[in-house]
């Protein structure tokens, strides 16, 4: 049976009861009845009011994007109601913080609580290292992979784990909705796919990762991976999304261009400049089509300001609310032409979670890894967590060297527990990393020391055995060290052997009169825990075969050759916030070995090593760093070739690199930084010490004391620290120093 349709233009049928009474003739009352119900029947479909749906396109231009939070302020003094929202690469950010409920001055604020440049940066925050990990950061200046045997250098210049954590941590309110259409206002995010060229619209998932997929700048950022696609900055085929958001259903469409123009003939004066030159011609030819597509382009007035201008949020603002303002009047007249009402009600904020109860912490990572990535994290079930922590949890998993990227995802369950699932982008399962380093060290009365130094790990030996790692030095010094790190939930065993050659000058006064080189053959295992990020306790068993042979001199020499076997206990703190231009925290590190017959050595010895540095911040610029190193054989049967040697910079200024030899040593310095800039210092020292062959010449000679100090400037560069030094010592003695690269 088929359905009656009814329309305003033919009434509905009449019931059959009201034609029961024959006696009175039908159509008057059928008359009347049809003008009543044509006149209380709705209005033809075409007379209904619908109201214009209004689209705002945010376009890609780095820190410019900034501007658009003014722009959006503006609309929102208007009473604006905005319908739909697309964005690219930063207007995806802006776009989707909005889209996710934040105001302009909650966005406003944001963008000047984060530290861009940190948020740039590849390198952990030094105190979230694991403390085996704190002396890697700064050694090695780049990383690359190893992979069949090819080289394959990095797909970006930084590391993108800080940008994602930054986005997750202010997309948690909404990390549960899949849907962008189910936002506030309904989003999406332009992305290019790497390998076609095609324009990618993201439109579900993860806000936080469309964000960042969206502004994957190419050759700064690498490929952000999503759904089996390579994809890259939305700039390349559609920096103003205006087709995007006219595609979700806009029928009035806004567009905000922040985007750089062209270059003018006289800008064109190197290769890097030809170069973005050569890049800007299809974005801008894109931004072209894409605007006549907008019933308004605004385009605010940036002048200098450049798209890695992130140090000035509030300028940035100011410029797209002026614009906005300026733009008033255009908006109303266009909003009123098309139908688009004013006066929408204020939306409710969107607050950002201070805390969250953790319910799960899970990891997606190989096997191998798994088993220490909870103690790491330092996350456990019940325990209420702050965001900050989030993002330092992230930042310990990546300062391990083992993967690529490193992000997480938060399940809110209904009871209010949240779920946390981090996912680690890692390197093909034979995979090698390498990590790449160089030192160079002279002084006024020492020729050029170059060191080179290489790391090679392999992070998942076997799939489950644990990391491999291989550290490989060249120079003067010179050696190799193989290490295996057996995983454990709780504790770590790192059996290791190692080779090293190491050469050794005897002074007398300011003059090398020898030289003599110590090699050494060993083999051992450690056990021990690591605190957190803190510190680290380790006992093990050490066998080695060490040969000492002259090498150059008027000093004569002997041979010998020492077989060594015993126990070394480590104990080490370090909460330094970086090095080597430290500003607060404390490193304290004590070694101890106990070689005896009873374990397999030739000679019973006892020694003692202990080194700390602390330092003290007065305010922003002023430092001071005192730090010391004392060691002790106590009068036991030492071998020379286990003295302990110091001098020169960084240590003890106005003395030669290595120049105090001996079993008894002690050495103080106290020393000063005062910083010009975050990354130039004026650096000032004065220290303290001397070298004993045993206690009782220590006792005999306590007063021989040698004395020195001086000034210099330390440069922090993006490959590693610079310095020149001038040292003064005993005797009117004194020297310039020149290293680039970190000296321990």
């Amino acid at each position: 049976m088929r359905a009656v349709q009814t329309s305003s233009h033919h009434p509905p049928p009449v019931p059959r009861r009201w034609h029961a009474r024959p006696a009175a003739p039908a159509w008057p009352w059928l008359l009347a009845a049809a003008l009543l119900l044509a006149l209380a029947a709705p209005a033809p479909a075409a007379a209904v009011h619908h109201r214009p749906k209004l689209g705002l396109a945010l376009s890609g231009g780095g820190a410019k994007g900034m501007a658009h939070i003014g722009i959006l302020q503006v609309l929102e003094d208007m009473g604006v109601r905005v319908d739909y929202i697309a964005g690219t690469s930063m207007g995806a950010i802006i776009g989707g913080l909005y889209a996710a409920g934040y105001s302009p001055a909650q966005m406003l604020k944001i963008v000047q609580h984060v530290d861009w440049a940190d948020a740039f940066s590849s390198n952990p925050r030094r105190r979230l290292l694991r403390y085996d990990q704190k002396g890697k950061q700064a050694r090695y200046l780049f990383e690359v992979g190893l992979a069949g045997g090819k080289l394959e250098l990095p797909t970006g210049i930084l590391a993108d784990y800080k940008l994602m954590a930054l986005l997750n941590r202010y997309c948690l309110p909404v990390d549960d909705i899949a849907s962008f259409d189910k936002l506030p206002i309904p989003f999406r995010a332009v992305a290019t796919d790497l390998t076609t060229g095609q324009r990618v619209v993201l439109g579900r998932g993860s806000l936080a990762q469309a964000m960042r997929a969206s502004m994957s700048i190419p050759s700064i950022f690498p490929p952000f991976e999503l759904d089996g696609r390579l994809l890259v900055d939305g700039g390349l085929v559609e920096n103003l999304p205006v087709q995007t958001v006219r595609d979700m259903g806009a029928d009035v469409v806004i567009a905000v261009n922040v985007g750089s123009p062209l270059r003018k003939k006289d800008q064109l004066g190197n290769f890097l400049a030809v170069l973005d030159q050569i890049t800007t011609f299809q974005i801008v030819a894109s931004t072209r089509r894409q605007a006549k597509l907008a019933d308004l382009v605004i385009t605010p007035v940036l002048g200098k300001i450049g798209t890695a201008s992130f140090d000035e949020p509030k300028k940035i603002y100011l410029v797209g609310l002026k614009a906005g303002r300026r733009a008033r009047a255009k908006i109303a007249a266009l909003l009123k032409r098309k139908g688009v009402p004013l006066g929408a009600a204020p939306r409710r904020p969107l607050h950002e979670p201070k805390t969250i109860r953790v319910g799960r912490v899970t990891f997606k990572a190989p096997k191998a890894l798994t088993l220490d990535l909870g103690s790491i994290v330092g996350i456990k079930t019940g325990q209420v967590v702050a965001a900050d922590e989030l993002d330092a949890a992230v930042q310990k998993i990546y300062g391990l060297g083992l993967c690529k990227s490193v992000y997480y995802r938060v399940r809110t369950r209904p009871d209010g527990v949240s779920d946390i699932h981090f996912i680690l982008k890692t390197e093909a399962k034979n995979e090698l990393s390498a990590r790449v380093g160089f030192t160079l060290n002279t002084s006024t009365n020492r020729s050029p020391d170059y060191t080179f130094r290489f790391n090679v790990t392999y992070p998942a030996l076997f799939d489950r055995l644990g990391m491999a790692e291989m550290d490989l030095v060249l120079g003067k010094d010179y050696g190799v060290r193989f290490r295996w790190r057996i995983p454990s939930k709780r504790y770590f065993i790192i059996p290791e052997l190692f080779y090293t050659s190491n050469v050794y000058e005897i002074y007398q006064g300011s003059h090398i009169i020898s030289e003599y080189i110590v090699d050494t053959v060993a083999g051992g295992v450690d056990a021990g825990w690591y605190f957190g990020s803190t510190g680290m306790v380790s006992l093990g068993y050490q066998a080695k075969w060490v040969k000492v042979r002259p090498r150059i001199g008027s000093q004569d020499l002997r041979r010998e050759s020492d077989f060594l076997a015993g126990l070394r206990l480590r104990l080490g703190v370090d909460r330094l916030d970086q090095y080597p231009y430290s500003r607060r925290g404390l490193r304290s590190r004590l070694e101890l070995e106990w070689m005896h017959r009873s374990l397999g050595s030739e000679v019973n010895y006892l020694k003692a090593t202990w080194d700390a540095r602390l330092a003290i911040s007065l305010d922003k610029r002023n430092t001071f760093i005192p730090n010391l190193t004392l060691s002790s054989a106590f009068n036991t049967d030492s071998p020379a070739s286990q003295c302990e040697v110091f001098g020169g910079f960084p240590g003890f200024w106005g003395y030669s690199w290595e120049e105090f030899i001996g079993h008894e040593i002690m050495r103080f310095q106290l020393l000063y930084n005062f910083r010009f800039t975050e990354n130039l210092i004026l650096m000032t020292a004065v220290n303290v010490g001397g070298a004993w062959r045993d206690l009782s010449d220590l006792r005999d000679h306590l007063t021989r004391l040698y004395w020195g100090g001086g000034v210099g400037l330390g440069w922090s560069t993006p490959l590693g620290p610079l310095n020149l030094v001038f040292g003064v010592g005993d005797g009117g003695r004194y020297q310039l120093y020149l290293t680039f690269g970190v000296l321990y």
